[in-house]
């Protein structure tokens, strides 16, 4: 069972530890899903049997293309084309026709692994051909992609030393163990459940595959298995903890709920504490560019309105236009010295808001913007892109979609600008409100301007039922302005 061991210096690539730790514990559990478990020796020996077909496909350096269903043998195929030395090139199956075969003529991978029986054949089968010999882990390992509301999807491209730089610093934050179960819901065609499923294997932990089914169900495994760690975006933390609440289950052996993406409501956190009463929530902002950014931890008692202080190895700077540092609470864009970056965009993407400052070099800027506090905290204005200028001031939507999540009878909420003669923009809110509530406009108003500057305050509010989110779980903003363009959102009055 022994390939290539893709070592640089002493840093074990992501398939030898996982081949390692396997010889060290062969009999304990390695994933699980509703179907069955796979213990760690048959894992490796899986991945081992495909890293040596694949070696007999393509050459070290190949790209390989997978478009193949959420199951335990999508992170058998991932780890061994890694190891097989290939860029991985993760294809989202709910992506319409038309766009997966654009992005496969843009990306023209060696090698499309879509048949899951073929793969099965191959994990079945034992290695039968020399594998390739060691490789870099500084070279392209995993494209992924974002979601994409609109146009194609933009791929992003990671080495392996990007995500073992980050394994060690969140575990210096985490402590992850071989005695921790790892619960991760959502696709594998999606760069953080994928990220939760190799970190769990990286540190012999246990991990439960929960997939995009019933919440029941996965909450049902989530307790037979005492899952100790929960990684998820805030809405498929909403979904497990309603699923959960349902059933009157409680899960005390979770100890850690991990999330990011987005800030988690106010009463979302409450549910949280309910469900997994001995659980740190700990809260992290990132991206797709930089992984982990800043991180919020309960026992910290970071501002409720910020997202944590950097995450260990991180350098965050906040610059003016002209690239000179700005004093603490002066709002800028925020540039990120990390060892977690990304290489580059795929499919010749343009950089999009990303940017550079030639004052700090090495940082980049996701086109996000904010501030650090005078405790070292940082603070989220807002995205560039999503900047509404109303009356001549520029105004962060994001500060007020914050501000009306603490209202009890608002679940969601999301701000936009639209065209006005006067104003050139005019503020108007979407909210979608909890069940049986339904607050009068005005109430909402006053609300705002408790904790919000006159002109931040929305004065013209629509409902919507069904909150429409982008396949990773994130608000599809776009969705959400179409249905107020198209007259579809009732006002609230």
């Amino acid at each position: 069972m022994t390939l290539h061991r893709g070592m640089i210096g002493t840093i074990d690539g992501i398939g030898p530890t996982i081949e390692r730790l396997a010889a060290a514990s062969p009999g304990s559990v390695a994933l699980v899903d509703h179907r069955g478990a796979l213990n760690r020796v048959r894992l490796a020996e899986r991945i081992v049997a495909v890293a040596g077909w694949l070696s007999s496909k393509v050459p070290p350096g190949a790209s390989v293309a997978l478009h193949l269903p959420d199951t335990p043998d999508f992170i058998v195929a991932f780890v061994a084309a890694v190891w097989a030395g290939c860029n991985v090139q993760v294809l989202n199956r709910d992506w319409p026709r038309a766009t997966v075969a654009e992005i496969r003529s843009r990306l023209r991978p060696d090698l499309l692994l879509d048949d899951p029986a073929c793969l099965k054949a191959a994990a079945e089968s034992g290695p039968t051909v020399a594998p390739a010999p060691p490789v870099s882990i500084d070279q392209p390992f995993y494209t992924g992609f974002t979601s994409g509301s609109t146009g194609l999807p933009k791929g992003f491209v990671r080495t392996q030393r990007s995500w073992i730089a980050s394994f060690r610093s969140d575990n210096e934050e985490f402590a992850y163990s071989a005695r921790d179960v790892f619960a991760v819901p959502g696709s594998f065609t999606h760069s953080m459940p994928l990220y939760g499923a190799i970190r769990g294997l990286y540190a012999g932990a246990r991990v439960l595959c929960l997939g995009t089914g019933r919440p029941d169900r996965m909450v049902a495994l989530m307790s037979a298995e005492e899952a100790t760690v929960l990684y998820a975006v805030p809405t498929q933390l909403q979904t497990i903890v309603e699923a959960a609440r349902r059933k009157k289950v409680r899960m005390p052996a979770v100890r850690l709920v991990l999330t990011g993406g987005a800030k988690a409501a106010p009463a979302l956190q409450r549910a949280i504490a309910e469900v997994f009463p001995e659980a740190e929530f700990c809260e992290f902002y990132g991206s797709s560019e930089l992984s982990y950014v800043s991180l919020a931890r309960a026992r910290e008692n970071a501002p409720a309105t910020s997202v944590g202080r950097p995450f260990p190895g991180v350098r965050i700077h906040v610059l003016g236009d002209d690239e000179s540092p700005l004093p603490r609470g002066r709002v800028g864009r925020i540039f990120v010295e990390s060892p977690f970056r990304f290489l580059g965009y795929a499919l010749g993407s343009s950089k999009g808001e990303l940017s550079f400052a030639t004052a700090v070099p090495g940082a980049i800027c996701v086109g996000d913007t904010g501030w650090l506090d005078e405790n070292g905290f940082l603070h989220l204005a807002g995205r560039t892109s999503r900047m509404i200028v109303s009356s001549g001031r520029n105004i962060h939507p994001e500060a007020i979609e914050e501000v009306l999540e603490r209202h009890p009878g608002v679940r969601s909420a999301a701000g936009f600008g639209i065209d006005d003669a006067k104003r050139g923009q005019r503020l108007v809110a979407v909210v979608r409100l909890e069940a049986g509530c339904v607050p009068a406009c005005a109430e909402l108003i006053r609300h705002c301007a408790v904790h919000l500057p006159d002109y931040n305050v929305p004065r013209i509010f629509h409902r919507i039922e069904d909150w429409p989110a982008t396949a990773s779980g994130k608000t599809d903003f776009p969705a959400i302005r179409g249905e107020l363009a198209a007259g579809r959102l009732p006002r609230l009055s």
